[in-house]
């Protein structure tokens, strides 16, 4: 069995494939691994729907607050339905960490385990009213580094988003690029991407205390990587990457008392993982892929104050099989 490497966070175990299995593929790895990591970016911009921020109602902050604009008479207009409390009208900011411990398995018998943390910081800004709907935005940078067998690895990342809330109806865009340098030594990869996704889901109110909300989320995620390389001399020629990403999701969202909050989710992903074919010492191999995968979660939420502290396990199931850890941070202005 080759000791094979892979080209980005994780150790890899490979059953042959061929003699030059290790460099051949480290490239076509690296990009299935940077397209998980930004289907995973969409968190970044949910950060302004904490669970107790979810619900938005029924005295879980007290009264509602009224905002009264003037008609041309001078009358007042009622305009409370059309706004949300006062937590939800303010500015923050928001730190966010995860562990991540899995393994995925591609085609040919080869896999691979990561073990990766990544650490990001952002804010949302202000609700800004459009009749009765609202639009926000923020952004994020972050961080990502892990220990991949004998080599080190880490990046950066940078995004932008906006999300648009009408009634039940959110409808979520962003776009985010980043690099990751990976020490494979004799070389090292210093490869890029870009992503831009869209989600839009729907609030269903089982009652005053609990929710259900699905979600489609679709994203496309370019991989620009190294496309030549050499390999004792020998040229490796790999093009760059273009996934597609289709995922479906349910998330479950109940109030405990008042200050703590917890929840359930379930994602299936589909992914067109953009295949693409190797060529080295004259020979066509076939590239990897990535088949669909789901996962399932469970989260709690703890609200003091201005301050917000939520925490998420998820179990990763499928070909991309393992879990995660999650823990945020939030402060409401």
């Amino acid at each position: 069995m080759p000791n094979l490497k892979s080209w980005l966070f994780i150790p890899v175990f490979l059953t042959p494939i061929c003699a030059n299995a290790v460099s051949i593929y480290d490239n076509n790895i690296g990009a299935i691994n940077i397209n998980m990591l930004t289907v995973d970016m969409m968190k970044n911009a949910q950060h302004s729907d904490n669970l107790s921020l979810f619900l938005r109602g029924k005295n879980l902050y007290g009264n509602m607050m009224r905002i009264d604009e003037y008609g041309d008479d001078g009358s007042t207009i009622d305009k409370t339905q059309n706004y949300k409390y006062v937590d939800i009208l303010a500015q923050d900011i928001w730190a966010d960490a995860t562990y991540l411990n899995t393994r995925i398995n591609y085609n040919d018998n080869l896999s691979d385990r990561s073990r990766l943390t990544m650490a990001s910081v952002g804010f949302d800004s202000i609700d800004v009213y459009l009749n009765n709907g609202s639009i926000l935005f923020g952004a994020f940078w972050g961080y990502v580094g892990g220990r991949i067998a004998d080599f080190d690895t880490d990046g950066q990342t940078v995004g932008f988003f906006t999300k648009y809330t009408y009634q039940n109806l959110s409808i979520t865009g962003l776009i985010d690029t980043g690099a990751i340098n990976n020490d494979l030594q004799p070389y090292n990869f210093n490869d890029a991407w870009l992503n831009a996704a869209v989600d839009a889901s729907w609030k269903i109110r089982l009652n005053h205390m609990m929710y259900l909300q699905p979600t489609l989320y679709f994203g496309y995620t370019h991989v620009t990587t190294d496309k030549n390389m050499r390999i004792n001399g020998d040229l490796v020629t790999t093009n760059n990457f273009n996934f597609w990403n289709i995922a479906p999701s349910i998330t479950f969202v109940t109030q405990i008392s008042d200050n703590w909050h917890g929840g359930a989710f379930f994602k299936y992903i589909h992914t067109n993982d953009g295949t693409n074919d190797i060529y080295f010492q004259n020979t066509k191999y076939t590239g990897l892929n990535l088949d669909n995968y789901s996962m399932v979660g469970i989260n709690a939420e703890y609200r003091y104050n201005k301050f917000v502290f939520e925490s998420t396990v998820t179990k990763q199931m499928g070909k991309y099989n393992g879990w995660d850890g999650n823990i945020n941070a939030k402060y409401l202005f």
